[in-house]
C-alpha cells in the first residue's frame, strides 16, 4: 500500500489589523479621490496663503489651472482649503468635479470621475473612477486638452445635478 504524502504547511497569512488605516497624506494615495475629497477639513485660506511656499513654476501652474477651470466652467463654485482648490456645480453638498491640488514639485489637476474622459494618450493617472494629471508646470501640459477635460467634467457634473453625495 502507498504512503500518503506528507501534508504541507499553508503559508501564514496576515490577518487584517483592527484599527482602519489612515487616510493618505496626498490625493494621488490608495484611498479614492472622492473619499479624499471628504476628509479634508474646510479651513478658509485664499489662493496667495495656499501657494505661499510653493516654487515658483508650481505656483504659476496652480494659478494657471485655476483660471482655466474657472474659463471652462464659469458656473462652478470654488473652495480653497489648505490642500487645494475644489470647484462644484450644483447645490451644496455636491462632490467637486475637479480640483486643483499643489504638491512638493508639481500640481495634481484631479477628476474624481476621470473615467468618463477621452484620454487616448494615457495622460491621466489613477484607476477606478478617478484620475489626475500631473503638471509639472504649464509648458508641459497640453493646455486645450485641459481645457476640455474640465469643460467635459463639468457638463456631466451638470447632467448629474451636481454629482450629488
Amino acid at each position: 500500500m502507498p504512503r500518503p504524502a506528507p501534508r504541507r504547511s499553508r503559508p501564514s497569512v496576515p490577518r487584517p489589523s483592527a484599527e482602519p488605516a489612515p487616510p493618505p497624506a496626498s490625493p494621488c494615495g490608495s484611498a479614492s479621490v472622492e473619499a479624499f475629497f471628504q476628509a479634508v477639513p474646510d479651513v478658509a485660506v485664499d489662493l496667495d496663503d495656499l501657494l505661499a511656499d510653493s516654487p515658483p513654476a508650481v505656483e504659476e501652474a496652480a494659478r494657471g489651472l485655476v483660471r482655466i477651470v474657472e474659463a471652462a466652467a464659469p458656473q462652478a463654485r470654488r473652495r480653497i482649503d489648505r490642500r487645494g482648490v475644489r470647484f462644484y456645480l450644483g447645490p451644496p453638498g455636491s462632490r467637486a468635479f475637479v480640483a486643483v491640488w499643489p504638491t512638493g514639485d508639481h500640481v495634481r489637476l484631479l477628476f474624481p470621475q476621470g473615467h468618463r474622459l477621452k484620454d487616448a494618450d494615457r495622460w491621466l493617472e489613477g484607476g477606478g473612477r478617478d484620475r489626475s494629471l500631473p503638471v509639472p508646470s504649464l509648458e508641459h501640459v497640453d493646455l486645450e486638452r485641459v481645457r476640455t477635460w474640465v469643460k467635459t467634467a463639468a457638463e456631466h457634473a451638470d447632467r448629474q445635478g451636481g454629482l450629488r453625495l
